[in-house]
């Protein structure tokens, strides 16, 4: 997770793909101290989508963890709805679950927090299997 201190101040809006790519770099650079290499296919991608410096300051800020890693523009995009509704108040990254199975989320969990998704599942009507490698949850059977 990052935090932003008083160094970054841009104020830009990204309006043309240009300006977001700069806003992206300029922001990501301050994140992580590297700069980012934009593909065209992340050009593309960042000129159809909404930038602006609170909602990269938003998505830079969320936990390293599932939906927000890796951070990359392909990811921004992906998760611009979610990250919305953060930057809007309605839910935190803590607080909101998948409502599926995700392997690769539950191993970056906590052991609290790991607890908290299964029991979520299971009240969502998820049933556990056990194999001979792990276990896993199948959604429940609607008829």
């Amino acid at each position: 997770m990052v935090k932003f201190g008083d160094k970054v101040s841009y104020t830009l809006e990204g309006k043309h793909a240009q300006e977001k790519i700069v806003l992206w770099c300029q922001l990501y650079k301050d994140a992580y101290n590297i700069a980012y290499k934009v593909s065209a296919a992340e050009v593309m991608k960042l000129k159809k989508v909404h930038v602006t410096t609170d909602l990269l300051r938003a998505y830079f800020e969320q936990p390293d963890k599932y939906p927000f890693l890796p951070k990359s523009i392909e990811n921004y995009v992906r998760t611009l709805n979610e990250l919305l509704r953060l930057v809007a108040g309605k839910v935190s990254a803590e607080a909101k679950l998948p409502n599926h199975w995700n392997n690769d989320y539950y191993h970056t969990l906590s052991a609290d927090a790991a607890i908290k998704y299964l029991q979520h599942l299971t009240a969502l009507g998820f049933t556990k299997v056990i194999t001979n490698t792990g276990f896993y949850y199948t959604q429940p059977i609607t008829t």
